[in-house]
């Protein structure tokens, strides 16, 4: 079990080498530069102090506020990742880091379902990574770069629907572009 289990993860990095380095660039740079912006945007204070109420420990009353109970997803994930690392700028930061990267992955597939032709996607990837709302979303602690990612994958389930001519596939469509109401109001 185990030696299929290496014979498949050595095909499948051999396979997606593109990936691999830009998910490994892509870490490199966003981790190193977690801390560069100093300022903490109040959005991100706000949101670590609804996700660190999931612990049920929040000295503070927040039965005015019912945004982070209805819109529950990103400060469900934020309390767990919090959990795991700690009550940190750099934590709270670290997990957009992290969706970021689930995002990179989705918009790969994306460009692989559309294009055969590797500098195509190499391009795309490099311009997707430099542009103003990855940089920005994926380095602040807050919960519109998981919208952005629902909607990547979405985009990457309509693609193999339309390419499959698969309804089921629609199915995924449904899911991710549905999610993203239990994140934002």
């Amino acid at each position: 079990m185990t030696d299929f289990m290496n014979k498949h993860l050595t095909s499948t990095i051999k396979k997606h080498k593109s990936l691999w380095l830009f998910c490994l660039v892509y870490l490199g740079i966003f981790f190193l530069k977690l801390d560069s912006i100093p300022m903490i945007a109040m959005d991100e204070g706000w949101n670590a102090f609804y996700a660190y109420d999931t612990f049920g420990s929040n000295p503070y009353d927040l039965s005015s506020t019912i945004q982070y109970q209805l819109f529950f997803l990103y400060y469900f994930f934020l309390s767990i990742w919090m959990k795991w690392f700690g009550i940190s700028l750099i934590a709270v930061r670290s997990l957009a880091v992290v969706i970021g990267l689930v995002g990179l992955i989705g918009f790969y597939k994306c460009l692989s379902r559309l294009t055969t032709h590797k500098g195509i996607v190499i391009l795309g990837m490099t311009l997707f990574t430099m542009t103003n709302i990855v940089v920005v979303t994926f380095r602040w602690g807050r919960p519109e770069g998981m919208v952005l990612v629902l909607l990547i994958w979405a985009l990457f389930f309509l693609i193999k629907a339309i390419q499959l001519n698969n309804e089921t596939q629609l199915i995924g469509v449904g899911l991710f572009m549905g999610s993203p109401i239990l994140i934002q109001e």
